[in-house]
């Protein structure tokens, strides 16, 4: 299997005279099956060859080894600290390579990872964890959403019972307008807000399971944000034909780019749900996208314009990894064909900006979307087929969008006075 990816007759018969011959053969077969491409199993092997050789010279032992101490040997020894070894190794595969050598001798009975001892579960995190069932099985919340309440919530509750039992009768309207305000003092109005309902869905939760709380809920301050005191953050559209120009097409993470990009500016679709994007939600007949879950919790049938539907199909025909999901856009580095994240999404997106240049206050997929809403306001489409469009619940939150229509905010603008010329 070594011949496969080493040449050099000296290098091939170092490693087959190892001590750890038949652990460097597994580690290949280890890398074969994540998807690594060749070059990078040969330099892993070479860097995993100089630590078989600084285990037999027990430079470092076996003996509770675990992945973090064997990626710090490593990263000593890329360091060029002694380790007394006299072959050097490229130092990214010998560091890079350490975590995925340490499971091979694990797989092989070489080491043992020590017995992991769980910590104790503090009485917050186990009625975090009911109230998360509760979100998610009662109120149906967004996981996002979840997380983001479980995240505020945390450090107030244990700063509050410090490790004792949680008793929610302990809880006064002091506490409650005390959180709130101290994350408005110290945090941006938005960030409050968040804390704001998450405590009253907690309280609510409470009153759910009997505790008479409900005076809390309504004792809850609220976090002024106004939602109309802004400019959405879009893209002109020279900006972005910019973005598009910067896309290299004929990669296969290009195509798989210029398609996200595609479906964010023209579809206004959000970050989560290009990456739930399934083969099986494009009706290519139709000329439609069905969106079965969104934010709001809605299905929705959106139409498939022709410059969203080429970019889909240059890149399923010619950079799509092969793959057993159903997932339209998918991982091409490790694990190759695996799912998008929507932070994955999002990532894509910025890299795009940055490489085309763009510097501009919010750096995302939402920028993209906040583009689509915009151009569509710039062709006159009326308020309510944005709302449609864009999934919002409120129409008051379309409206926002009112403010980028320059060419109509010219009609009503007055002229400037000038002085009168005697």
């Amino acid at each position: 299997m070594f011949e496969q990816y080493i040449r050099l007759p000296r290098v091939l018969a170092r490693l087959r005279a190892s001590a750890f011959a038949p652990e460097l053969e597994a580690l290949v077969g280890y890398l074969q099956r994540r998807g690594h491409r060749r070059q990078a199993i040969a330099g892993y092997l070479r860097g995993a060859e100089h630590i078989a050789d600084c285990f037999e010279k027990k430079l470092v032992s076996l003996d509770g080894l675990t992945a973090d101490r064997l990626q710090e040997f490593a990263r000593k020894v890329a360091a060029r600290l002694p380790c007394g070894c006299p072959r050097k190794s490229p130092d990214r595969d010998l560091i890079s390579v350490a975590r995925h050598f340490f499971v091979v001798l694990r797989e092989q009975g070489r080491c043992r990872s020590p017995v992991p001892v769980p910590l104790p579960r503090s009485h917050v995190d186990t009625l975090l964890e009911r109230f998360d069932r509760h979100l998610h099985d009662d109120r149906g919340f967004a996981g996002s959403t979840r997380e983001c309440y479980l995240r505020a919530l945390r450090p107030v509750l244990a700063a509050k019972y410090r490790g004792e039992i949680v008793d929610p009768a302990a809880i006064s309207v002091h506490d409650v307008r005390r959180w709130v305000s101290a994350r408005a003092a110290a945090t941006s109005p938005r960030t409050a807000k968040k804390l704001a309902n998450a405590l009253r869905s907690l309280l609510r939760f409470f009153v759910l399971a009997g505790e008479p709380l409900a005076h809390l809920v309504t004792a809850v301050p609220s976090v002024p944000t106004p939602r109309l005191s802004g400019l959405p953050g879009g893209l002109s559209d020279p900006q972005l034909a910019q973005l598009m120009r910067s896309i290299d097409l004929s990669k296969p993470i290009g195509l798989r780019a210029r398609a996200i990009i595609e479906c964010a500016a023209t579809l206004g679709l959000r970050a989560s749900e290009v990456a739930a994007l399934r083969m099986s939600d494009i009706d290519w007949r139709g000329g439609t996208i069905h969106l079965p879950r969104t934010k709001s919790r809605r299905g929705q049938v959106l139409p498939l314009p022709s410059t969203v539907g080429r970019v889909l199909v240059a890149y399923l025909k010619r950079g799509r990894p092969a793959t057993s999901t159903d997932r339209v856009f998918v991982r091409h580095y490790l694990p190759v064909g695996g799912a998008l994240q929507s932070s994955d999404v999002t990532k894509t997106v910025r890299r795009a900006m940055r490489r085309a240049g763009l510097q501009l206050p919010s750096m995302g997929a939402h920028v993209l979307r906040h583009t689509a809403a915009s151009r569509l306001v710039r062709s006159g489409v009326g308020m309510k087929d944005i709302a449609d469009v864009m999934r919002h619940k409120d129409i008051d939150t379309t409206r926002i969008y009112a403010k980028v229509d320059w060419p109509r905010l010219t009609e009503v603008a007055l002229p400037w006075p000038t002085p009168e010329t005697p």
